[in-house]
């Protein structure tokens, strides 16, 4: 994890996790299907409103879905710009289509 708030808002010198926990279990680092660490600003977090256990995620890497409640996610192949890898994302929104 970043050593401060600061550094993980810079790309430069960020190192973000996403954390999960499960019922009184310790909290884990969940890494299966997100960037590495190093040079990934913190992630803004979106749930489903419709559909339980399906979560979103986003930073300067990109957009990623978890189906399984946090345990795994996926990259959605949405374009995104390398311009992007050196902000971060301020907000994430999730709507029902329809």
């Amino acid at each position: 994890a970043s050593p401060g708030p600061w550094q993980a808002h810079t790309a430069r010198d960020a190192e973000s996790l996403v954390y999960r926990r499960t019922g009184r279990d310790p909290w884990e680092p969940v890494l299966d299907g997100l960037p590495d660490p190093g040079g990934t600003t913190r992630f803004v977090l979106a749930f489903h409103p419709a559909e339980p256990g399906v979560a979103y995620a986003a930073n300067n890497q990109g957009i990623y879905r978890s189906a399984d409640a946090g345990f795994t996610w996926e990259r959605l192949d949405i374009p995104w710009p390398a311009r992007y890898r050196s902000q971060r994302v301020e907000g994430l929104a999730v709507i029902e289509n329809g």
